[in-house]
């Protein structure tokens, strides 16, 4: 088992990718390979360089679960979802994977509730180990997260009558509120409302910090003033504006709370545009 594990690692295509978590289920139906073994496979398929380059993880969940069903899923792999979902959710956070979480979600056997209480606990324990900058990058990440989860923990209402909504340190009073309430279907929206406030959190911290340095800044000279300086940087746009753009919650990469930038799509097919992207390169012209 520990080849094919291995492989997959590494895989660098598709039909190679394909083959293996072929081999990965022909070893799991003959209970040849441990948990351990099974969640590396959980690990290595959803973080494969390879697919997150070519967009392809999508495409390689949907072979996945086109040769196996809901309930061999469950039995076999159901165990291992339960212990490294958490984990996985986290390092798709910390690490900045550009891979959308409903794809790590679709490990899920059948949207355990209690698999997705433990992820919303790993996520604060993450959180509270960062200092206030790092805390407001990945927390609008984990924010919009969040929404996704409460909403599919709000259609089951039982889940919640000997259960409370676990703390999460970037929670304000209208979150607080509902999770002592168990209004929990308010919980989504309240989330994505979030996630502007800690952006903005941010920009503050860091314009303390500038403020803090002046003399850290490089002046410009004054027989520079009248020069004309073309300047390249990153720029994201929005379906308003450019400047509103942090408003909208779909971002691609680089963006701290990165979501998926294609989905589902034949191999070499080009993504569809997106409302909310970044731009390889952005030019501007300032006239000093």
């Amino acid at each position: 088992m520990n080849k094919p594990i291995q492989r997959l690692e590494e895989a660098e295509s598709l039909p190679e990718i394909q083959s293996l978590i072929d081999l990965v289920l022909q070893d799991a139906r003959s209970a040849k390979c441990k948990t351990r073994e099974r969640r590396l496979f959980l690990r290595h398929l959803i973080f494969n360089e390879a697919l997150l380059a070519d967009l392809h993880t999508p495409l390689a969940l949907d072979y996945l679960f086109s040769q196996i069903t809901q309930e061999e899923w469950n039995e076999l792999f159901g165990s291992a979802v339960d212990k490294e979902l958490p984990l996985l959710m986290v390092d798709l956070v910390s690490q900045s994977k550009d891979v959308a979480h409903q794809d790590v979600l679709r490990f899920l056997p059948a949207a355990s509730p209690r698999s997705l209480i433990a992820v919303l606990k790993a996520f604060n324990s993450y959180l509270e180990k960062l200092s206030d900058s790092p805390r407001c990058l990945h927390g609008m990440r984990i924010a919009h997260i969040q929404a996704d989860i409460y909403r599919i923990l709000a259609t089951d209402s039982g889940v919640w009558k000997r259960r409370n909504p676990p703390p999460c340190c970037i929670d304000d009073k209208a979150i607080r509120d509902f999770k002592e309430q168990k209004q929990i279907a308010e919980l989504p929206a309240a989330y994505e409302q979030r996630i502007n406030p800690l952006q903005h959190r941010d920009l503050r911290l860091n314009l303390a910090v500038l403020a803090a340095a002046p003399a850290s800044a490089t002046s410009m000279q004054e027989a520079d003033y009248k020069k004309t300086f073309y300047v390249e940087a990153p720029l994201r746009l929005g379906i308003s504006s450019a400047n509103a753009s942090p408003n909208l919650l779909w971002p691609c990469a680089p963006c701290p709370w990165t979501s998926r930038r294609i989905s589902r799509s034949a191999p070499g097919a080009t993504p569809p545009p997106r409302a909310n992207c970044f731009l390889p390169i952005a030019a501007a012209v300032m006239n000093l």
